[in-house]
C-alpha cells in the first residue's frame, strides 16, 4: 500500500523516534490525507466479502464431495 501512496510504513525501530512527527505531518496536510484515501480506495476490492463467501462455499462443496465418495 505504501508503494501506491495509500499508507506510510513505520518500522518498530522508528516508532519511538518518528511516529509523532509523521502523524503530525499528516494531520497538518489534509491534501496528503485525501490523496492517501483515494489511493486506498483504488486498491480496495468492493466485492471482497462476496468473493470470500463464494470461495468458502466452493471449498465446502469440494470437501463435501470428497467425504461422500468414501
Amino acid at each position: 500500500m505504501e508503494e501506491n501512496g495509500a499508507s506510510i510504513v513505520i518500522t518498530n525501530d522508528e516508532v519511538g523516534n518518528s511516529l509523532y512527527e509523521k502523524i503530525s505531518k499528516l494531520i497538518d496536510n489534509p491534501a496528503t490525507l485525501i490523496a492517501m484515501s483515494k489511493s486506498a480506495k483504488l486498491l480496495g476490492k468492493t466485492d471482497a466479502a462476496e468473493q470470500s463467501a463464494k470461495k468458502i462455499v466452493e471449498l465446502a462443496e469440494q470437501i463435501k464431495s470428497k467425504t461422500q465418495s468414501f
